[in-house]
């Protein structure tokens, strides 16, 4: 094939590059290999369908490399990836190793192509360089390489002894839970369509348009999503209600406060069971650690109590919970997790989230520096993305927290 390219062979079996003006940029139909038993033109062995083959070999390493994984859990870790090909076994797993390992970080080195994700941009090296540059460069530079006395050890890099250098580590003092769709399993669509349907038909009584309440209720919602933090959500909201029916309707906030502690217990029938809610939650507790519920505050107070109730949980089982009339943001604004952060005296680095949603949980906490774990009804791009647990794995992440930090 080379040689109907015009390259020249030597003696020894090297080929020559000749003038790139001579080259055919073409390849003969005779060179392309084809199948033995049914003559077809034979392809690549790619990661692109169903076809690919994954011999005994491949099995093995893909065992060596899972019990890699498992040993290296919890303790420091440097990934390297180079280029990017099949993103589904390599670069997606790194990001989410390393979005989820508090040790963990990762050198990317791509010469055309780097993928830069917030949540993990300062535990991310990033190369735009030719590997090969790169490697030189490094065995150049005597501030990267130490060689070991000892002939059965092996030569190592510390690459940014900054970056890589022991912090010390703070102790795990809070838990955050987001509510609907974590703690408490729900079918969203299902949720929303019969929660309307239920306050309609507590207000309609009371000189109420169903589509305009409807409405009205979703104008509402997109306040409290913008607040900038000058006023408390409940009173975005009552502002945005009072635009549409005027002052002389407020009197009515009573019958909707009713609402929630009445009608809105029959939305139970949308949500799903989840016997180890109250079980986490009292672990934390026994653990000595602040518990917050860290629901959308789109919510009145007794709604949420209301909900928790569902999966077992009460008032008591938490020391902050956030609703609209405590709360000037909503998610997914990161400011909403700040005023948690500041009004539970916490730092970041001092508490943990489960959570359900990477759009309005993880990426707006993790802006804030603090670390998440997606659980309960996670879509299949979130969990590729960010990775998830299982619930039960709950109890063993806070206890691996706590013990990771006294360390």
């Amino acid at each position: 094939m080379l040689k109907s390219e015009n390259f020249l062979s030597e003696q020894n079996g090297v080929f020559k590059i000749t003038d790139p003006s001579m080259w055919k940029m073409k390849v003969d139909k005779k060179f392309i290999p084809k199948c033995p038993v049914c003559a077809r033109v034979m392809g690549m062995n790619l990661r692109k369908d169903e076809k690919f083959i994954q011999d005994e070999g491949w099995y093995r390493h893909a065992e060596l490399y899972k019990e890699f994984l498992t040993k290296a859990k919890g303790k420091k870790l440097v990934l390297i990836e180079i280029g990017y090909n099949t993103p589904g076994i390599i670069k997606y797993p790194f990001e989410r190793m390393t979005f989820l390992g508090k040790n963990t970080r990762l050198i990317r080195i791509n010469k055309e192509f780097i993928r830069r994700l917030q949540e993990i941009i300062d535990k991310t090296i990033e190369f735009c360089e030719d590997v090969s540059d790169i490697l030189n460069k490094l065995k150049r530079d005597a501030l990267y390489w130490f060689i070991l006395s000892c002939q059965k050890q092996i030569m190592y890099a510390k690459l940014f002894l900054v970056f890589f250098k022991n912090k010390e580590t703070d102790m795990l003092k809070a838990v955050l839970f987001d509510l609907d769709g974590t703690l408490l399993p729900m079918n969203e669509e299902e949720f929303t369509k019969g929660y309307f349907g239920l306050l309609c038909k507590k207000v309609v009584p009371y000189g109420y348009d169903t589509n305009e309440l409807t409405t009205t209720i979703w104008q509402g919602t997109k306040a409290m999503i913008k607040n900038d933090g000058e006023k408390t959500n409940e009173e975005v909201f009552w502002e945005e209600f009072e635009k549409v029916y005027g002052k002389d309707k407020l009197k009515d906030k009573k019958i909707f406060d009713e609402f929630y502690v009445t009608d809105f217990k029959k939305t139970q029938v949308f949500c799903g069971e989840n016997g180890e809610a109250k079980e986490v939650v009292t672990f934390a507790k026994i653990k000595n650690l602040k518990v917050i519920l860290a629901s959308n505050p789109l919510f009145p107070r007794a709604g949420m109590l209301t909900r928790m109730k569902f999966v077992c949980l009460e008032e008591k089982d938490f020391d902050y919970i956030t609703s609209y009339e405590n709360s000037h943001y909503a998610k997914p604004n990161p400011k909403y997790y700040e005023e948690i952060l500041k009004k539970n005296n916490l730092r970041a680095d001092e508490v943990i989230y489960f959570c359900n949603s990477g759009k309005e949980d993880v990426s707006p906490s993790s802006a804030c520096g603090i670390k998440s774990y997606l659980v309960g009804n996670v879509s299949s791009e979130d969990s590729v993305r960010y990775g998830k647990i299982e619930f039960k794995e709950i109890k063993s992440i806070i206890g691996d927290e706590i013990e990771s930090r006294k360390k």
